[in-house]
């Protein structure tokens, strides 16, 4: 089959087993963060209820003369809807941006895994190119040396010149075959290589459609792909993004100290039947504060620093990482 780059990428971006991963990863955040959101939202829900009961009056010290201990059976129905809303949690409002801001490293890493997986076949696929470009020429080597022994034996039938000399022209005929050989299972292992990073079905032979076309590249200057890296690299703005994540996670520690506010409300109708029922509501407003929690928040709180550290740890060392790959490319 003739296999184009482009078809090479495309099958790659679908087969490679580390970004398929890494989307199962950023649906996780993602659906994180819409539980994170769900703190923040009201929740409402409905009920039925139907009652049948018996009280034993006795069981709570009431004695009347004339009134028997025993009430009931008797029934009730109550269809009610309940509503609770949270008006001020500042920690969930952290929370929330917290893990969207996870959400967002997620998926940078997703793009990452694209980036690597291209940069993966686009190398194997060039690499390719120069096994069967190293092959044209030893091609011509062995051509060469082919009429230069030629030349050699007849010279040597004429006796104009010594044997030593075909047999030199033997010897670098013999050198060429050889490494042509070894170049052409170079060929072969590269391209089982590239076949497995796609996905191509085991044994299937192509051929590299693309030819490599020279062009030069601007403006090669260190300073500036090292602006361009910081800037477009998906690896080193998801790692920013992870460390945003662990300062906003910081200030939600800190932020279990605040008062909270939450509201809840029921209302619907309530009788011996449906048809002999009465509307009832309730609504009520609570407001907490945190007294003493036994140093839970301080806990909390350096566990997100613990996490911050690492996190400023792993972006500076992938700032240092950038710099050696830009570098080196250069180079």
């Amino acid at each position: 089959m003739k296999l184009t780059l482009q078809d090479a990428i495309d099958r790659g971006l679908k087969a490679n087993l580390g970004l398929l991963v890494r989307g199962s990863d950023s649906s996780a955040a993602r659906a994180d963060r819409l539980r994170t959101l769900s703190a923040l939202l009201p929740n409402v829900s409905a009920a039925f209820t139907e009652t049948e009961t018996q009280i034993n009056l006795a069981v709570y010290g009431f004695h009347f003369a004339g009134v028997p201990s025993i009430v009931g059976p008797f029934s009730y129905t109550d269809v009610r809807a309940f509503a609770n809303a949270p008006v001020f949690d500042w920690t969930a409002f952290k929370n929330l941006k917290a893990s969207a801001e996870n959400a967002r490293a997620a998926q940078l890493s997703v793009d990452d895994g694209r980036d690597l997986v291209v940069e993966s076949v686009a190398s194997g696929y060039v690499t390719i190119l120069a096994d069967a470009g190293r092959i044209d020429v030893t091609r011509i080597q062995i051509a060469t040396a082919e009429a230069l022994l030629e030349g050699a034996r007849d010279r040597h039938q004429a006796g104009v010149s010594p044997a030593i000399d075909e047999l030199r022209a033997t010897v670098e005929l013999k050198t060429q075959q050889q490494r042509m050989l070894i170049l052409q299972n170079q060929l072969a292992k590269d391209k089982l290589t590239l076949a497995r990073a796609i996905g191509l079905p085991s044994g299937q032979d192509f051929e590299a459609a693309d030819q490599a076309p020279y062009r030069p590249i601007e403006n090669l200057s260190v300073e500036n792909l090292l602006s361009k890296a910081y800037e477009a690299r998906a690896d080193y703005r998801s790692g920013e993004a992870q460390v945003h994540s662990a300062e906003i996670a910081r200030q939600a520690a800190n932020a279990q100290r605040y008062p909270t506010g939450n509201v809840s409300a029921n209302y619907g109708d309530i009788g011996p039947t449906l048809a002999n029922s009465h509307g009832t509501f309730s609504v009520v407003g609570t407001v907490s504060v945190n007294i003493f929690d036994g140093g839970r928040i301080r806990s909390d709180q350096s566990s997100v620093d613990v996490e911050i550290e690492r996190r400023r740890k792993e972006l500076a060392d992938l700032h240092g990482k950038i710099d050696f790959d830009v570098r080196s490319a250069l180079l």
